[in-house]
């Protein structure tokens, strides 16, 4: 496999989330936190092409996907944090109908 530099948009793509989701969890910002949260999958490092250009090895996004995919996905997922949510109000809706009318 040849190896190659993916811009940011195409890892974005290739993970199927935005700038911001792929900036947060799965670019490597600060090298004391090198891994993806809530696992122990290491984050994509990215290299810089000039002055404001970062792209990112093929390879190593190839394995961070094999890694999440491996791991079930990514632990904190929008979805289930919404769902989780959700069912805390209405466990609490149940227990105020118990109230006596007002």
């Amino acid at each position: 496999m040849a190896k190659r530099i993916v811009r940011e948009p195409e890892a974005c793509n290739r993970l199927g989330c935005k700038r911001t989701t792929f900036r947060t969890n799965y670019r490597l910002n600060d090298p004391a936190d090198p891994f993806v949260p809530n696992t122990t999958i290491p984050r994509v490092k990215p290299i810089p092409l000039g002055p404001r250009n970062i792209g990112f090895a093929e390879t190593a996004l190839d394995a961070l996907i094999d890694a999440l995919v491996e791991a079930g996905g990514h632990s904190e997922s929008k979805a289930k944090n919404r769902k989780a949510a959700r069912a805390a109000p209405a466990a609490q809706r149940r227990k105020r109908k118990s109230c006596p009318p007002c």
